[in-house]
C-alpha cells in the first residue's frame, strides 16, 4: 500500500463507518428529525475536503523549508473554510427546509475530520 495512502487510512475508515451507519440507522435518524441525504452528502463533501487538504498538507510536509509548510497550512485552511461555506450558503439556497439537525451533524463531522487529520498531522511531523 502507498505510504501516503496509508497514513489516510483512518479517514477513509470513518468515512466507510459513517456512510454505513448513516444508510442503516436512516429510518431512526429521520425519526429523530435527521435526514439521512443531507448527512451522507456532508460526509462525502467533508471527506473530499479532506482529501484535499491533506494533498495541500503532505506537500507542505515534503517542502524544504518551513515557510513553505506554513504557506500550505494557510492554503489548506482557507481553501476548506471557503468551500465549506459556499456549500452551505448553496444548501440554504436549494433547498425548500433547512434541516438544522443535520447541517448541525455536519458541523460536528467537520471537527472531527479535522481533528483526524491534524493528528495524521502531528504524528507526520514527529517524524
Amino acid at each position: 500500500m502507498n505510504k501516503s495512502l496509508r497514513k489516510f487510512l483512518p479517514l477513509i475508515i470513518l468515512f466507510i463507518i459513517l456512510s454505513i451507519l448513516i444508510a442503516v440507522f436512516d429510518v431512526k435518524l429521520a425519526a429523530l428529525g435527521f435526514n439521512s441525504l443531507t448527512l451522507f452528502g456532508g460526509n462525502i463533501f467533508l471527506f473530499l475536503l479532506s482529501v484535499l487538504s491533506f494533498v495541500f498538507l503532505q506537500k507542505g510536509i515534503s517542502a524544504a523549508s518551513p515557510q513553505a509548510f506554513v504557506r500550505y497550512f494557510y492554503i489548506s485552511f482557507i481553501s476548506k473554510f471557503f468551500l465549506v461555506a459556499i456549500a452551505a450558503l448553496l444548501y440554504g439556497r436549494l433547498v425548500s427546509h433547512i434541516n438544522r439537525a443535520s447541517i448541525i451533524a455536519c458541523m460536528a463531522l467537520y471537527i472531527v475530520y479535522t481533528f483526524i487529520e491534524m493528528s495524521i498531522l502531528l504524528k507526520a511531523g514527529k517524524k
